[in-house]
């Protein structure tokens, strides 16, 4: 008996011997013209039935949208993906190629779209709780990653939108790649001090973690960071924890369709008074210390513990808005890892900065935010890149 094999192997990542990193789509490298949508936007093909033109106009060839656990499984164990096909038969008819936002159990660092059963359930899916001032803890809406019960359902949702990729997808290859969670991290405090996390915080550090840290080539935020014992014991601890439920679910997806998995990034920033903002609170820039950005999440200086946990995601990836453009570009184009911008500024000081990641850095895509509502000053020098893109 012959067995018919699939015309193409699933989007994926080549690694050059020059240390330059491919994404190769249906056997010939693919360089993403990218934008993310507002956060609602992939929600309805009507809506992006006028949005699909538009973009193509300006030379975006892929967009960046959400699928949130909320829509798909609104009931436990019964998923939904209708309006995602009706999505996908749209982007099919204008070319149009996605990257997937999972927006599961964390996005900003909350809660937000986990389904209604998940949110009611607080003694099954506990919350995490912070320390405000007079010692006093609160509860917030941010589901603990100490969870096995939550880690394991997210994991079953996000395995059941990939086995549908699988068996719709497979052959035109839509969508090139999924984000695994959006901008994870605890705000308001360094770490979860619920009764759980205390617990778990006054254990030995795992041995498999220390024998790793003294065995690689350590990041040179992390050498900084941490020279000597991590004195930020707190956000070691929640990056630790947070990246080994992203990497399990990621795990859980990658198992069904083996495309191209990331997690994105809320950056810090050591020197706030440095930073960009033009008026913007200061928590949009990240800030100097764990919990003013999300604490936890893969920022430079974490990315070592976050690699021990997370080899199921091919790459970590900076959300890139006020830090400088290049030193951030720098920072994830270390260790070998793929540098791609899944959020970045929209306005002519962001737009032209996409020459660096993808002419310096060998970026896979930089997709500057918001596109679907004034794409015209991106489209300006994605035009430019578009027919540079075959050297690129």
């Amino acid at each position: 008996m012959t067995i018919q094999q699939p015309k193409h192997t699933p989007p994926h990542l080549h690694h050059l011997e020059n240390g330059n990193i491919q994404l190769i789509l249906k056997g010939k490298p693919f360089l993403m013209l990218s934008g993310e949508l507002h956060n609602s936007s992939l929600s309805s093909a009507e809506f992006m039935s006028e949005v699909w033109p538009a973009m193509k106009a300006q030379s975006i060839n892929t967009l960046l949208g959400s699928v949130t656990w909320e829509t798909v499984e609104p009931k436990e164990g019964q998923f939904d993906f209708s309006e995602l096909d009706l999505v996908l038969a749209g982007a099919r008819e204008h070319d149009m190629h996605l990257v997937l936002l999972w927006f599961g159990t964390y996005k900003n660092g909350i809660s937000t779209y986990a389904p209604g059963w998940v949110k009611r359930d607080t003694k099954r899916f506990p919350r995490v709780q912070v320390l405000e001032a007079g010692g006093v803890k609160r509860t917030v809406e941010m589901i603990t990653p100490l969870s096995n019960e939550a880690c394991e359902a997210d994991s079953r949702a996000f395995a059941a939108l990939m086995r549908y990729l699988a068996k719709v997808d497979s052959e035109h290859n839509t969508v090139l790649m999924v984000q695994v969670e959006n901008e994870t991290g605890l705000l308001r405090d360094s770490r979860d001090r619920s009764r759980r996390a205390d617990k778990a915080f006054n254990e030995p550090v795992p041995v498999g973690l220390l024998e790793y840290l003294n065995k690689t080539d350590l990041h040179p935020r992390f050498k900084e960071r941490f020279p000597e014992v991590p004195s930020s014991a707190n956000e070691a601890f929640m990056a630790y924890h947070i990246s080994s439920y992203v990497g399990r679910v990621a795990e859980a997806g990658g198992k069904e369709y083996p495309i191209p998995l990331y997690t994105n990034t809320w950056l810090n920033f050591d020197d706030p008074s440095q930073l960009d903002l033009r008026g913007v609170p200061i928590v949009v820039g990240g800030g100097a210390d764990a919990g003013v950005y999300p604490s936890g999440g893969p920022c430079p200086h974490v990315l070592d513990i976050w690699r021990y946990n997370t080899p199921a995601p091919d790459f970590l990836a900076p959300d890139l808005y006020f830090h400088d453009y290049e030193t951030v570009c720098k920072n994830y184009s270390e260790q070998r890892n793929a540098l791609f911008i899944p959020e970045q500024r929209r306005d002519e000081n962001g737009s032209r900065r996409v020459w660096l990641s993808y002419a310096t850095h060998g970026a896979l895509g930089a997709s500057p935010f918001g596109i679907d509502t004034g794409a015209e000053v991106v489209g300006r020098e994605f035009k430019l890149l578009a027919q540079t893109k075959d050297y690129l």
